[in-house]
């Protein structure tokens, strides 16, 4: 794997005063578009690809050529779009001139459905990733070309002696006040969907098997049923993998932590309890011990919605507890795909303890209506020291340090540990989600589920100028 080059700037002593200077006059923003500028001239070097500085009040992207590459991406790989009606003998003359071979077009239903008639390549190309892009940009016949970044789950710190108020999260005070929803015989419904698009899931735990999805219209016996291209998908697919084992070993703790958060078995008198005792988790794994590609991202986001779509499913919410800081317009547009197919995206600000209006997140901080970002709040109501924040980024926070939660076991029974993390308060909102639905008559849409969620929230002044509407998670108004 390799890193895109930094930009390296040697500001002189005159521009750091200008900087300071603006910044009491002028507002950040334009600040941002000067400190960019006095970069630009004072480096030797930069990358040609499409990387904004992108907020939920942002979502303007710029020309290919302007910004940098940043974050972690496959070598030698690189991702392209091209427009409509771009002949079959031009897209093969850019080939040769990218010196590309195809790995792999990816053209789902799910994408045709909604229009996208181009589909997406991914290159293999013998070119270092700055030249790929610099050819690449002279063609105007391509939407974008970009590399295959990959992303991570949003690391946690394992807390194996937490002992105390173990499921403080659940509870009330500065917890999610689902257990004031339970009391009132409200506790989910195996009728609610809920992807966890993430590394992959012991769907054998104890707390976690009758929760997990079984596809029915295809069952293990060898044969692709359901006629989706993917045999045997009966419980998921893994697409890091390119099998329908979604549990591959103890690697894939971060998803299984995540499922527990969701959809731990409650009333079972076993271990923890999720948000929901009872849903139906769709574990898709596409992080492996190298972390996800962004082409195996759209590949699984496309797999959830065509699942959706072709068996009914009350699909509400896809659990995003991973990101980058590399900008992708693929996984931008697959996410687009969710929305039009109204399905909810809960996504992780990240453990940086950084503002993403300065530093963005993705998939955190796409503008995307059916996105919610996601910061993690501690048992005492603060925002934890880790958690990413953002007025216009973030939409709200949630019980994020020591959430005990599932992991997997080296033999199948219970095993459970302590974690903190933005990818867990993530999870808990990505429940509240699928708890809120349960409660309603009608099937909510995900603008109505998004809504409930954000003006339920708790206000608290110690989480204004880092949080919009210096909110946290409240289920107790469902």
């Amino acid at each position: 794997m390799n890193f895109g080059t930094n930009l390296i700037c040697d500001i002189g002593y005159l521009e750091v005063i200008l900087f300071t200077v603006l910044k009491l006059f002028v507002p950040m923003k334009i600040i941002l578009i000067l400190f960019a500028s006095i970069c630009l001239i004072s480096c030797t070097e930069f990358n040609f690809i499409e990387v904004p500085v992108l907020n939920k009040t942002n979502p303007i992207a710029a020309p290919i050529d302007t910004f940098l590459i940043e974050g972690e991406f496959v070598p030698n790989q690189v991702l392209v779009k091209f427009r409509d009606s771009v002949s079959v003998e031009k897209r093969d003359s850019i080939f040769t001139v990218l010196s590309a071979t195809v790995n792999e077009f990816i053209h789902t239903k799910a994408m045709k459905q909604f229009g996208d008639s181009t589909g997406l390549y991914v290159l293999d190309i013998p070119l270092k990733m700055n030249e790929a892009l610099a050819k690449g940009k002279d063609f105007k016949e391509l939407v974008y070309i970009e590399p295959n970044f990959i992303v991570q789950p949003v690391s946690t710190s394992n807390d194996p002696y937490y002992k105390d108020n173990l499921l403080w999260n659940m509870g009330e005070n500065f917890g999610s006040n689902a257990s004031i929803v339970w009391s009132k015989g409200f506790t989910g419904s195996k009728k609610i969907f809920v992807g966890v698009l993430d590394a992959g899931v012991m769907i054998q735990h104890e707390d976690l098997v009758d929760n997990m999805w079984v596809n029915v219209k295809d069952p293990l016996n060898k044969l692709d049923d359901d006629r989706n291209g993917l045999v045997d998908d009966a419980n998921g697919w893994d697409f890091d993998g390119g099998n329908n084992s979604v549990f591959d070993g103890l690697l894939d703790e971060h998803g299984t932590q995540v499922a527990g958060v969701i959809g731990a078995l409650g009333g079972n008198a076993k271990g923890v309890v999720g948000m929901n005792w009872n849903v139906s988790m769709i574990p898709v794994k596409f992080i492996g011990s190298q972390g996800g590609t962004i082409s195996n991202a759209v590949k699984a986001i496309s797999y959830l919605i065509q699942l959706k779509m072709d068996q009914q499913l009350n699909l509400v919410a896809i659990n995003a507890s991973w990101g980058t800081s590399a900008y992708s317009h693929s996984l931008l547009q697959a996410i687009g795909l969710a929305e039009k197919a109204d399905v909810l995206l809960v996504a992780a600000a990240g453990n940086n303890a950084t503002s993403l209006e300065l530093s963005p997140f993705y998939p955190a901080s796409f503008p995307n209506a059916n996105i919610i970002s996601v910061g993690a709040s501690t048992s005492a109501g603060t925002l934890a020291s880790f958690s990413s924040y953002g007025v216009t980024a973030v939409d709200l926070v949630a019980p994020g340090v020591g959430i005990y939660t599932t992991v997997p076991s080296k033999v199948l029974g219970s095993a459970y540990a302590a974690f903190n993390g933005t990818s867990l308060a993530t999870a808990h909102v990505s429940g509240a989600a699928a708890l809120y639905a349960s409660i309603q008559k009608k099937m909510p849409s995900a603008k109505l589920i998004k809504a409930a969620l954000l003006d339920s929230i708790v206000i608290q002044t110690n989480l204004k100028a880092k949080v919009g509407r210096a909110g946290r998670l409240n289920t107790a108004n469902f």
